[in-house]
């Protein structure tokens, strides 16, 4: 059975994330988190040219295992001296792979910066299939509303967890899911925000404190971790094509695995979560922590 989910490989190239304590993993652990995911349906990867040597360790993950290929979704840089086409040729050479799933622009200013000459080559790219969609990746629901109607874009990632729920994006994603455009949602567990430790001294959690406090006494309720709570919010929205999770080792991978396949949650629950708003939603985006920390 396929998963909703994509493995994110942030964690694979840096140490990444909030609440991750683990640090970077080995290659050795990587590559088991690989065999892992794709034997358990998840056969898409969110990667990028700035998460350290995450491109490295795919290629060679890639050339250690060809029968399991991964779709593999990537953020590069544009407007460089070299064209899009020869970059995205050059990448999938070191992916080892026969074509890319998509390439996602890293944010809704790199996607305006998009010169004409950029747009043919990805039309290029995209008519002889080296690349299957072409992505942006947003924050701001006035961002989507821009893109909605471009016939350029195929796939929208956005934010959505816990906090940044239903009641921060209102209908936006019954407004794409209009169009034919797929959702790929990020920030399940808000970087690992969701998961500290109630009695931690972190600055950025402390603004959420009683949002999460609320979270831990359903999940608490339900007999289940805020992990479970948070991952299943995000999977039983079935406007919402595919859900990106990052993992910093293989025991955390297969928690997530098992969190997916169990019951969802009831409508009530749903709704309880639907109805928290937050205050400090310009903290709900970890771009901004670095004002408060």
């Amino acid at each position: 059975m396929m998963s909703k989910l994509i493995l994110g490989t942030a964690q694979f190239g840096m140490s990444y994330g909030i609440n991750n304590l683990l640090g970077k993993p080995d290659s050795d652990e990587v590559f088991k988190v690989l065999l892992t995911a794709y034997n358990n349906g998840i056969r898409k990867l969110d990667t990028a040219e700035v998460y350290g040597n995450a491109h490295e360790l795919i290629g060679e993950f890639h050339s250690k295992y060809p029968e399991y290929k991964y779709d593999v979704i990537t953020k590069i840089t544009f407007g460089e001296n070299n064209s899009v086409r020869n970059k995205v040729l050059k990448i999938i050479k070191y992916l080892r792979v026969d074509f890319l799933h998509t390439i996602m622009f890293h944010s809704y200013d790199s996607y305006c910066k998009l010169s004409e000459n950029d747009k043919i080559e990805l039309n290029y790219l995209k008519k002889n299939n080296f690349i299957k969609h072409i992505g942006v990746s947003l924050y701001h629901n006035s961002e989507i509303e821009s893109v909605i109607s471009d016939c350029l874009i195929d796939i929208i990632q956005m934010p959505y967890n816990l906090l940044d729920n239903k009641n921060q994006r209102g209908n936006i994603i019954d407004k794409i899911k209009m169009t034919e455009k797929k959702i790929h949602t990020r920030s399940a567990f808000l970087q690992g925000l969701l998961l500290m430790d109630s009695n931690t001294q972190s600055k950025i959690y402390n603004k959420f404190k009683s949002e999460i406090s609320f979270l831990n006494e359903i999940s608490k309720n339900l007999g289940i971790k805020l992990s479970h709570l948070a991952l299943s919010y995000c999977v039983d929205n079935l406007n919402i094509d595919n859900v990106i999770v990052g993992v910093d080792s293989c025991d955390h991978l297969n928690e997530i695995i098992e969190f997916e396949k169990k019951s969802r949650l009831s409508l009530e629950v749903h709704s309880s979560i639907n109805n928290i708003k937050v205050n400090n939603n310009d903290f709900l985006l970890p771009i901004n922590w670095n004002i408060i920390e």
